[in-house]
């Protein structure tokens, strides 16, 4: 228990000192001093774990924040293991992290490079359209069913996140 509250008490003082939200020559300087591949060398090294799973969230808001800004996503489209690894948490997660992961590739996608990583990725395309189908299953299901209002929410957002970001990388 005193390692759980360390560790979060140490990600609210990273969360608090992060300044990727603020600046582009933050962003700009973290993937220059190559703060990228530290952050994908520990996404695999995190467990499924409620501590990991929360280092695994501000890796990836940290990423999120990288990728807002036009001038250095041709940096982070044209690293393959870094869209691999963001493909991989989209179709693993289902909680606020596959929204993370959602915002990553299609801000990459807004990119020429991150077009281009598309016909690259045939596979993950192929799960992500596999997803989309099953998400309009459970929502049609829901709406039969009468499921709580929160998980209807729930499975129509991560419907509409996957049906984007499907159809921007499919251009369908």
């Amino acid at each position: 228990m005193r390692l759980i509250n360390r560790l979060i008490a140490a990600l609210s003082q990273i969360t608090g000192c992060i300044a990727t939200e603020l600046s582009e020559k933050c962003c700009a300087t973290l993937v220059d001093a190559g703060a990228v591949d530290i952050l994908l060398k520990q996404i695999p090294q995190l467990n499924r774990g409620i501590p990991d799973q929360e280092v695994l969230k501000q890796v990836l808001y940290t990423l999120q924040n990288i990728a807002r800004f036009p001038n250095v996503r041709p940096v982070l489209a044209n690293n393959p293991q870094l869209v691999n690894t963001i493909f991989q948490e989209l179709l693993r997660n289902k909680t606020d992290m596959f929204f993370i992961a959602c915002e990553i590739l299609k801000k990459l996608c807004e990119s020429e490079e991150g077009r281009g990583f598309a016909g690259a990725l045939g596979h993950h395309i192929r799960r992500l359209a596999s997803m989309v189908r099953g998400l309009e299953k459970k929502v049609e299901l829901d709406k039969r069913n009468g499921h709580t209002e929160a998980r209807k929410e729930d499975n129509l957002r991560r419907l509409g996140e996957a049906a984007a970001l499907y159809h921007l990388l499919t251009d369908k």
